[in-house]
């Protein structure tokens, strides 16, 4: 039944994000109907606020996806990322410098994940989710388990998520969420790097016969990946002055969740940074809904786990159809 849906309406459904458009649209209209504030212009706002922390997560994790791998350890680097600049700054490391020593150990951990998993044929789930724990644990081992508050680099950090001068709730992680859609766009549709890592996903073997080396391109993408996790780290950090390692905790689902409903496939090789920005606001949006509707929060994760089923095998029957396979 499903596949007769996807094929009789082929002319609405002629690109990667047709799911997230339509769980998006459907996410609008129910709870519109619970509560009218819903589409107001600051509650909008509210969400696409929320809603771009993980969407930037999201962005990363796409294209490791991409690539056929997976990336289960954001969610540490995602918390871990501050409460290292945090505890250089408090020792009085230049802020700056505090910055670029993060910047420099997300991208030796992007490299470590993508050379391990790729080098040493061990599958990125395992991989990743052994980074996970171990880097947790680092994270525990720092902050004594406590609260880190922002007390030094807050200018700084401000480059990420301040809010902006104006009469709504609008914070600058909402532009760099903006922005970044777009470079990620390019990266992946206009890119000889882009058609590589799609290459890479779809048939490794393939794409090596050619001399692709898909090793490089999906090192690359656990790096970028590394990346946005330590940038959405500290917008969070920014945002709430504080952070502690609950913040990341099931943050990598999540991402991942965004980008299935976004059109991303877990087998690899199809996907695109729009699906990843519209499933992320979904799932905001999906969590701002509940809240407006007073419905308790916990509701959250299970409606999460039913969109993600029916979004996994909506999207490998839209392929199907969409591409004749």
């Amino acid at each position: 039944m499903l596949n007769k849906l996807v094929k009789s309406t082929r002319g609405a459904f002629r690109f990667k994000e047709s799911a997230a458009l339509l769980f998006l649209l459907l996410t609008f209209f129910i709870f519109t109907i619970f509560n009218p504030l819903f589409i107001s212009i600051g509650n909008l706002l509210t969400i696409f606020t929320t809603g771009a922390e993980i969407g930037i997560l999201a962005l990363g994790v796409n294209l490791v996806m991409i690539g056929g791998e997976f990336d289960l350890s954001v969610g540490s680097i995602y918390v871990l990322s501050p409460i290292i600049f945090e505890t250089l700054a408090s020792k009085r490391v230049p802020t700056v410098f505090s910055l670029a020593i993060v910047v420099i150990y997300a991208i030796i951990q992007g490299f470590f994940n993508g050379f391990i998993t790729t080098k040493g044929k061990i599958p990125s789930f395992i991989t990743t989710l052994g980074m996970q724990w171990f880097l947790r644990g680092v994270a525990l081992f720092i902050s004594g388990g406590l609260f880190v508050l922002l007390k030094e680099g807050k200018n700084l950090l401000d480059i990420f998520n301040a809010p902006l001068p104006v009469h709504w709730n609008i914070r600058l992680s909402s532009l760099w969420f903006f922005v970044l859609t777009f470079v990620f766009y390019v990266i992946i549709e206009k890119t000889q790097f882009g058609n590589r890592l799609m290459a890479s996903g779809g048939s490794p073997a393939t794409a090596d016969a050619i001399g692709v080396e898909s090793w490089k391109y999906k090192t690359i993408a656990f790096i970028i990946a590394d990346l946005t996790a330590a940038l959405g780290g500290f917008m969070a950090f920014d945002r709430f002055a504080s952070i502690d390692v609950s913040f990341g905790v099931e943050l990598e689902l999540q991402a991942i969740t965004a980008c299935v409903i976004g059109g991303t496939l877990m087998s690899g090789g199809y996907g695109s940074s729009l699906g990843a920005f519209l499933g992320a606001i979904t799932l905001s949006s999906l969590y701002n809904g509940l809240i407006l509707a007073g419905a308790p929060t916990y509701w959250y994760q299970a409606f999460i786990g039913v969109i993600l089923i029916i979004a996994g095998l909506f999207n490998v029957k839209a392929k199907s159809a969409l591409t004749g396979g």
